[in-house]
């Protein structure tokens, strides 16, 4: 039986078979691998909201970094 979120993402058209299956093969990866995809990941979404968030562009600056620690973590003062 379909939960009433499923049904919601059936009807706005979301693939719930593919990101059923991505879910299961992330599961399915051993460890180190799993850290790899998930390092992957946040770097993938940092890189995200560099390029499309001009506050946290203006808070990091011109050049994006290379080490995770230099990534700045954003306040509520910062907003």
């Amino acid at each position: 039986m379909m939960n009433l979120f499923e049904l919601y993402l059936k009807i706005t058209g979301y693939d719930i078979s593919s990101a059923s299956r991505k879910l299961k093969h992330i599961q399915s990866l051993p460890s180190d691998k799993f850290i790899e995809w998930q390092n992957n990941q946040k770097w993938i979404i940092a890189k995200y909201h560099y390029d499309n968030n001009p506050l946290y562009k203006r808070k990091i600056g011109n050049v994006f970094p290379d080490k995770w620690e230099d990534l700045p973590i954003m306040k509520k003062s910062d907003y």
